[in-house]
């Protein structure tokens, strides 16, 4: 199962901080803008004359992906090479199909590029420092045009594509990109390139509202089919446009100002939730199966102590034509662990980083998916010797002998009684307490109200290994209702 660490190294954004005269000028601003975000990893163009902007940024923790289209291979390579670590990766020429390289003229627009990343391939494996970093393929413009640039795949790691899917959302566009850049390549592949433009007046713009749903939705999805990286476009928009004409001054995730928009505060929040994963008091294994349409997607990962679960779902969002949002229905899922979780805490990135429901000694909860992801933490339950039982009441005290009463006299008197002792029994809690009769209102009203759990097949979860999620055995799945009750009502109190 992958890691929570595994996705989130995934996580990467476009930036030009070449353009001194853009926002991107701003250091500070980019440095403050990726902090808040919670990346660290940027792709950029290795032009020579940035070099210091690129030392800078190193020295705040960032890495890069180095696009080499602003000079010869070799020199490029050998330019960066002082940043050492902080390459991350090394990039074929950007969209070849429609920025030609400088050989283009001569060789034509496919022998150029092809020559080009075989350059590039050499001139990295030639320096030894450099043995091991990925080189990445050329991308294109257009995907129609992937097959005709397809021969520069073979000096590369790993492949690399753009998908754009503009009011749409994201996954058909990413998938189907995908499928023309792989072909039967076993490669890895990078998505470098996606994002959407906030400027609902142009026809393939969306709010932002929408942006930040679909941007969320990006990143799962891309890390689910297996996807090595994402980078969005953009950081920044490069400068303001009041009068809205220009969409591409409209990608990024932060106002030119360096506010952000939704999309920023939406993975500020997810970076968060997910940096900041609760201490269970032992490793937990989640083998969640999910009882829900097949719209709804999904991808456990392994928290060490605690485990993570991502539910979504993808309708359309944006009407282009009226230019508007298309609202959307929730649809209840139910979400067996295969395990029972001292705590579960659920959470929806763009409403904070607070928990939006929590639950106490649960193996199942519903939820209410809607078009972006909501994260669930499940931490394990504590390992509980058995309570001694309580000591015995000591012996009562002999009764006093009366003296001894004149003859004439009355009966004889019955010794007092001993005092009664009451011990509470302390491996038996109160069955009125408030956290009881919390856990199993809860339990029942979920079983009670949920019809999915009755009705709808049990589906396997997915896992983010690119493949076709296997079943899973069938003890697995959601037990039938009245099983369900039975196990939830006898799950004990909630003592949190």
């Amino acid at each position: 199962m992958p890691t929570v660490n595994d996705f989130l190294a995934t996580l990467g954004i476009n930036t030009h901080v070449d353009a001194t005269t853009t926002t991107y000028g701003d250091l500070t601003l980019v440095e403050s803008a990726l902090a808040y975000l919670g990346f660290s990893l940027i792709r950029d163009h290795a032009y020579d004359f940035a070099l210091p902007a690129f030392h800078t940024l190193a020295q705040a923790g960032i890495r890069f992906d180095l696009i080499t289209d602003g000079a010869k291979p070799a020199t490029a390579v050998k330019a960066f090479a002082p940043l050492g670590t902080a390459i991350a990766s090394f990039e074929g020429a950007n969209e070849v199909d429609l920025f030609p390289v400088e050989a283009a003229a001569t060789l034509g627009p496919v022998k150029a590029a092809v020559q080009e990343q075989q350059l590039l391939f050499a001139a990295v494996r030639a320096l030894p420092q450099f043995n091991t970093t990925p080189v990445l393929n050329e991308t294109v413009g257009d995907p129609a045009n992937i097959k005709a640039y397809a021969a520069a795949a073979a000096s590369s790691d790993i492949l690399n594509v753009h998908a754009y899917a503009n009011t749409d959302a994201p996954l058909t566009t990413i998938l189907a990109t995908v499928k023309i850049e792989t072909g039967s390549s076993p490669k890895g592949i990078a998505l470098t390139e996606t994002g959407y433009d906030t400027l609902p007046s142009d026809p393939q713009g969306v709010d932002e509202s929408v942006q930040a749903r679909y941007t969320l939705d990006s990143l799962f999805d891309a890390f689910n089919r297996g996807l090595t990286a994402t980078y969005l476009y953009e950081l920044l928009d490069e400068a303001p446009d009041p009068a809205g004409t220009d969409p591409q001054l409209h990608y990024g995730l932060f106002h030119a100002d360096g506010s952000p928009k939704l999309a920023a505060v939406a993975l500020h929040d997810l970076t968060s939730i997910l940096s900041s994963l609760p201490a269970g008091t032992a490793p937990i294994t989640v083998s969640p199966t999910i009882t829900a349409p097949a719209s709804v997607h999904s991808l456990a990962l392994d928290g060490n102590t605690t485990g993570v679960i991502a539910v979504w779902a993808e309708p359309p969002l944006w009407d282009p034509t009226t230019q508007t949002e298309i609202p959307m229905t929730p649809t209840t899922i139910g979400i067996n662990l295969g395990t029972i979780a001292a705590f579960v805490s659920v959470y929806d990135p763009l409403l904070g980083t607070a928990p939006i429901a929590t639950y106490a000694q649960v193996s199942q909860i519903g939820v209410d998916v809607t078009d972006h992801p909501l994260i669930i933490e499940a931490t394990a339950a504590a390992t509980v010797s058995a309570a001694p039982p309580p000591p015995s009441p000591p012996d009562p005290a002999p009764a006093p002998i009366p003296p001894p009463l004149p003859t004439s006299s009355a009966p004889d008197l019955a010794p007092p009684p001993a005092e009664m002792s009451a011990t509470p029994d302390a491996a038996s809690p109160d069955p009125t307490s408030t956290g009881a009769l919390r856990s199993t209102a809860l339990a029942v009203k979920f079983v009670v109200t949920s019809p999915l759990l009755a009705q709808a097949t049990a589906i396997p979860i997915e896992t983010g290994d690119g493949g076709t999620p296997e079943p899973l055995p069938a003890s697995l799945h959601v037990f039938p209702m009245t099983l369900a009750l039975t196990t939830i009502l006898t799950l004990g109190p909630n003592t949190a």
